[in-house]
């Protein structure tokens, strides 16, 4: 992500005073402890018109870029004339009426230069500050002045510009630089515009055989060594790759790498010649973001964020998470670690069953979200914001997050297509904690309704004690432990929440399933490997057996079903994922889940109830058990007959 991901300059710059913004100093890849506040500062100028495209911050100074022709500083009614570009003050919002550049056409992306002083600026213009310049220009950030020292004329619009290290990566529609071939991707020196002829990789032949072929956006890893391409293309370098590509841009030629998503190789609508909007890569360089258009199409990549793995090396890379709009466009992504921040015209996430309506599971965020990067599911950070057609540009910074967009209403407010959410009153995303062992084992007891613990090491069990008195336990359904929270499964197709801190439990909540007056997913969809329809979360609720929570998945198993289960599940907002995925299956690891009576994980054992009333363990390796589970407990064993409504492990 390098400067693109702050798209400013940054360092240790403190909130001065409330609503203001400390000016910036260095570029270093920008990465959150918590989230940004859902309330933007209120000290943001307005722009009245048009689409605000890039935004980027030099110093005190924030650069923005777009189609826009009108702005105003906020509590004033004069308006102001600025096509295309126009800078402000972060600390005081205030419109720098000295900057005025007027590129005279549209200005796509912003890129802060690394002397801290300049900013380039691409898009589709001709001209800048009154003077020839195509596409590509390099400003002074304090007057906007150009910079004559840098020239690079492209024969076609510019989309996107990343700055690694002294090279300035250029992403578009063109097809030459200053005469020199060049198909949709070129690098030149930062500071004179001289091309780089190590960086000659052609992104040809547009997917579907149609639209303009073009790079749309492009990111890279911190250390410069990995960049991420997407945009109407279905060859690189002759190579097959169809609408995203990574190359290796650390040596000389740069060269497509071993890494083909062919999910992508799949048509959404055929009024898209393209899908893909925009792409980022996390601040540790470990993986990369997607989102897209392309209309509602059941189990496609077709609106939808994913998450694919840089360092995975496969012709046939399989995205670790995709979550689905149900049919509505996410134009913008920006990963902070803790969250993955999504702008659009979306209304929910977590809505693969339908198409342009809320299907079972969906849940409500209006315009911008922030998802979970372990699992793409929705955070609890809903600020809202009125739709239109969507956010262009997010910019990360030191203290918060810049947003430019095509509406009015940000965080419930009136912030004209600029505002900002800083990091002060933001809060964390709780750590999900989990059981250990040497721990205690908790059983939820069919026979009497009793909770029941006992010290256990994963072999050796201690005397039993009754806890948690007060709540009949013969109605759960499988129960699981995360951060001092107990969840489980009820009967009645319920999840209930409660606090839990080994002795008592707080008072019981329904965790919100969203299954929106009992609406279940399309017969379309079938749980893998079988031809049964997939049912909604609550109705398998009603049957489990075991649950368990183990890395942003809810792990579970149904009475009379062979197969391991497991949706995402985020503790920190409660949100269940609409998505069934199989883990395993009976018979594969000599494990019969549908006769489970009870089960937990921890410390890499699975630990099951069998049919016979025992408990026994298998090693749980890489999300499935390894091998048959080894009885250690039980009637035959110990006198103990375990047989259940839930075990966990705290």
């Amino acid at each position: 992500m390098l400067a693109k991901k702050l798209g400013s300059i940054l360092g240790v710059a403190t909130i001065l005073t409330a609503g203001m913004i400390a000016p910036v100093a260095k570029a270093q890849p920008v990465g959150h402890p918590i989230l940004v506040s859902e309330n933007p500062i209120d000290i943001t100028p307005h722009v009245l018109d048009g689409q605000v495209r890039a935004i980027a911050q030099v110093g005190d100074q924030v650069v923005v870029g777009g189609t826009f022709s009108e702005v105003r500083n906020q509590g004033s009614q004069t308006v102001l004339t600025r096509r295309n570009l126009f800078a402000f003050s972060a600390a005081t919002g205030r419109i720098d009426t000295d900057f005025n550049p007027r590129p005279d056409d549209v200005v796509e992306s912003l890129q802060p230069a690394p002397d801290g002083a300049h900013v380039l600026v691409g898009g589709s213009f001709n001209t800048i500050d009154g003077q020839s310049r195509r596409k590509v220009a390099r400003i002074r950030a304090s007057d906007g002045a150009l910079d004559q020292a840098f020239e690079a004329d492209f024969d076609a619009k510019v989309l996107d510009l990343l700055v690694v290290g002294q090279r300035l990566f250029v992403a578009g529609a063109f097809h030459g630089v200053e005469g020199v071939d060049r198909e949709g991707l070129a690098a030149v020196d930062v500071a004179t515009g001289a091309i780089d002829p190590g960086v000659n990789v052609p992104f040809t032949q547009p997917f579907l055989g149609q639209g303009t072929q073009a790079v749309r956006k492009i990111d890279a890893n911190p250390a410069g060594r990995r960049l991420v391409a997407v945009g109407n293309f279905t060859r690189v370098n002759g190579r097959i790759r169809s609408q995203v590509a990574v190359l290796n841009i650390a040596k000389a030629p740069a060269r497509v790498v071993h890494w083909r998503a062919r999910g992508f190789e799949e048509e959404c609508s055929p009024a898209f010649d393209s899908y893909m909007r925009d792409v980022d890569v996390d601040p540790q360089g470990r993986y990369f973001v997607v989102v897209t258009t392309g209309a509602w199409r059941p189990t496609l990549l077709c609106d939808s964020a994913s998450r694919w793995e840089l360092g995975a090396k496969s012709l046939n890379v399989q995205p670790t998470w995709i979550d689905w709009t149900g049919g509505d466009t996410i134009y913008s992504v920006s990963t902070t670690g803790t969250a993955v921040y999504v702008g659009g015209h979306f209304r929910w996430w977590n809505n693969p069953y339908a198409s342009n309506a809320a299907g079972a599971g969906a849940v409500p965020r209006e315009g911008i979200a922030a998802l979970d990067p372990l699992n793409g599911l929705p955070l609890n950070w809903d600020p809202t914001r009125d739709r239109g057609v969507g956010v262009f540009s997010f910019v990360p910074t030191s203290q918060g997050m810049w947003v430019g967009s095509d509406t009015d209403g940000l965080g419930g407010e009136f912030h004209s297509r600029v505002g900002f959410f800083p990091l002060a009153g933001g809060r964390s995303v709780p750590p999900s904690v989990v059981g250990t062992l040497p721990g205690q084992l908790y059983e939820l007891r069919r026979s009497d309704g009793n909770m029941v613990r006992r010290s256990f090491d994963g072999s050796d069990l201690g005397s039993p004690s009754t806890v948690a008195p007060g709540v009949n336990w013969a109605t759960a359904r499988g129960s699981f432990e995360v951060s001092g929270v107990l969840y489980t499964g009820r009967d009645d197709g319920r999840l209930i929440a409660r606090t839990f801190d080994g002795t008592n439990t707080g008072p019981a909540q329904t965790v919100e399933l969203y299954d929106l007056d009992s609406r279940d997913p399309a017969s379309a969809f079938r749980i893998p490997g079988t031809n049964l329809p997939v049912p909604r979360f609550d109705r398998h609720l009603m049957n489990a057996t075991g649950m368990f929570f183990d890395q942003g998945r809810l792990y579970y198993t149904v009475a009379g079903e062979p197969r391991l289960y497991y949706r995402y599940f985020t503790p920190s907002s409660r949100i269940v994922g609409a998505v069934l995925h199989v883990a395993d299956t009976s018979g594969a690891n000599g494990i019969d889940y549908g006769s489970l009576q009870g089960m937990t994980m921890a410390d890499g054992q699975l630990f099951v109830v069998d049919a016979a009333d025992r408990l026994a363990s298998a090693p749980f390796t890489n999300g499935v058990p390894d091998g048959p589970a080894t009885p250690i407990s039980g009637p035959g064993i110990d006198g103990i007959d375990w047989t259940s409504r839930g075990l966990f492990v705290s």
